[in-house]
């Protein structure tokens, strides 16, 4: 059994134990965040491309606190044409 150490104020990136990386968690500063590494900007912005999740079991995960999923903001109207000029 593979064992990770964590450093206080370290990140970690973590999925649910027999679970895929669809299901992924940043763990920082006592939450736990859930991140959707399918989205090219979270990852990017998160510096996370090519880190590979942590399995955990579910009863550590449960015990963190969960904020809020870091995702893309959505953008109303994203790809529609401007206002006429």
């Amino acid at each position: 059994v593979a064992e990770t150490t964590v450093t206080r104020g370290a990140s970690v990136l973590a999925t649910p134990r027999g679970e895929s990386a669809a299901v992924t968690y940043l763990l920082h500063g006592g939450w736990r965040a859930r991140v959707d590494l399918r989205h090219p900007a979270v990852v990017r912005a998160l510096r996370i491309d090519g880190v590979v999740p942590q399995p955990v079991s579910a009863a550590v995960l449960d015990a963190i606190p969960e904020a809020p999923a870091i995702e893309p903001p959505r953008i109303p109207m994203a790809g529609s044409p401007g206002p006429p000029r």
